[in-house]
């Protein structure tokens, strides 16, 4: 999460912290041109099996329609979660067939394995802290309009909570509205605003030195911010007219791609940058010898080395807020394997209520860096890419099951309740 609110001048002592948070930007960068490569090679490669016998005459609407209908998976019973692939098709955001502005996704009704193709009008595009988040039976994204709110059903015309720059997740069904000064001496500040109702906070002026809003939390807004003569990077729980609550997050590390959400936040330590040369070009990521998950309410914190045999974790591989189980008692994240140049990973799963840090493999979990995961709405079944690209469940204590659906380089993968209004 490295979307920065300011950028001011830097005197000389200034520009060597400054070059660390800028490489950090640069890897993240690199890391969604790398997501959206594979998307646009996926859409080909869609377009050509659905197309092949048709030559080149225009593609038939109602075809596909019917074939995406039939579309089914294998049922994951008692997982009660409809799983929504983002984006289906070509990730433009321009008008689609038929009319209308936005792109398609992929919802995988797990309880019953069907599958269709659903449209979110007016969907942007763009270096997003979030794209997709669930909130309540809403879900929230980024339009041409504003930040936009529709039905996790996706039906009805989405209503929109506010105009900002961006938004990120709050508590109690909000989110934040973000709004970034026009240059480094214009203020930002947020909006709180209830994705239900529309209801919409009073704006309040951030510090002048806050760089990234991360979260909402019940103690405050989580920020990140540059401080002092050298620019030292500081996380903090800041409410207005209340003294901040500083975390104990050692400077260096704040840089790691530092992600949360409004209980716990999670950063690599012992960092280093590794280059992987995939098809689409090269990708650079960050590997840490450590992980750590603190929790915000009491600043305890829990560290999980690295699992033997793996180059280290990968820093900022997924957002914080689909790694996390239900409850916040289990976290995925994925480890970098051999070859570092190929970029190949496993994934893992962490008890954070329990005295073990010993990580717990997942089966059948390697795949290429930056794949996406996300729990199922029970917070019991980790779904994730495995063999062939295949959607994988898995339960601790159980065996891997393949739900026959492509994934999972996608740019969000969301989870919500299954549909029963």
């Amino acid at each position: 999460m490295t979307n920065s609110l300011q950028n001011p001048p830097l005197s000389s002592p200034e520009r060597d912290i400054e070059a660390l948070i800028e490489e950090a930007r640069r890897r993240q960068r690199r890391r969604r041109r790398a997501i959206s490569a594979v998307l646009l090679a996926l859409v080909a490669i869609t377009l050509v099996a659905l197309d092949g016998a048709g030559g080149s005459k225009r593609p038939d609407p109602s075809r596909h329609a019917a074939t995406r209908r039939a579309a089914q998976t294998v049922a994951l019973p008692g997982s009660d979660t409809t799983l929504l692939l983002w984006p289906a098709g070509a990730p433009i955001f321009g008008d689609l067939p038929g009319g209308g502005r936005g792109t398609t996704v992929n919802v995988d009704n797990l309880k019953t394995g069907k599958v269709a193709v659903k449209r979110i009008p007016d969907i942007a595009g763009g270096d997003f802290p979030h794209q997709i988040v669930a909130v309540g039976r809403w879900l929230v994204y980024n339009s041409g309009r504003g930040v936009a709110a529709i039905g996790d059903d996706l039906t009805g015309t989405p209503r929109i909570l506010g105009a900002a720059t961006w938004f990120v997740p709050s508590v109690r069904g909000h989110v934040l509205l973000v709004h970034v000064g026009a240059n480094s001496t214009s203020p930002a500040s947020v909006r709180s605003v209830s994705v239900a109702t529309g209801a919409r906070g009073p704006a309040v002026t951030l510090p002048h030195d806050t760089q990234i809003v991360v979260e909402g939390t019940d103690r405050g807004l989580l920020l990140l911010l540059w401080r002092g003569r050298r620019s030292k990077g500081v996380a903090e729980l800041w409410r207005p007219g209340h003294p901040p609550i500083k975390l104990a997050i050692p400077s260096e590390d704040i840089t790691n791609e530092f992600t949360a959400d409004a209980r716990v936040a999670a950063f690599g330590t012992a960092c280093r940058s590794k280059e992987a040369k995939l098809s689409n070009g090269p990708t650079g990521y960050t590997v840490c010898a450590r992980l750590r998950v603190l929790d915000l309410a009491d600043g305890r914190s829990i560290s999980f080395p690295a699992p033997r045999g793996t180059l280290g974790w990968v820093s900022g591989a997924s957002e914080l807020d689909t790694a996390l189980g239900t409850g916040d008692t289990m976290l995925a994240a994925q480890a970098a394997t051999m070859p570092a140049h190929d970029g190949p990973t496993r994934l893992f799963v962490l008890r954070l209520g329990r005295r073990t840090t010993s990580p717990v493999a997942v089966p059948d979990s390697t795949a290429p860096i930056y794949s996406r995961t996300a729990w199922s709405t029970s917070g019991s079944w980790l779904l994730y890419q495995g063999p062939s690209a295949q959607l994988h469940a898995f339960r601790l204590g159980g065996k891997s099951q393949t739900l026959g659906v492509h994934c999972c380089q996608y740019a969000a993968i969301v989870s919500t309740p299954n549909q029963t209004r």
